[in-house]
């Protein structure tokens, strides 16, 4: 939410998804990808252990990985 969110959702729809898509990509994008996504996604490229990290980060959700 706000002005920095607003803009970092404004470089992923104009720069990150249509690189993905200019690559032969997906463009799935991340922004308000749901965690059930997250773990589903990483289910089907074969990793079992997702969890949410402990980092803290103002900007991102970020998940820790593991095969």
């Amino acid at each position: 939410m706000g002005p920095v969110a607003s803009m970092l959702y404004g470089f992923s729809m104009f720069y990150c998804m249509t690189t993905s898509l200019a690559n032969g990509g997906a463009a799935l994008g991340t922004c308000g990808m749901p965690e059930t996504a997250v773990r589903g996604l990483c289910a089907e490229a074969g990793f079992s252990d997702v969890a949410r990290s402990t980092a803290d980060d103002p900007f991102n959700v970020l998940y820790d990985i593991k095969p």
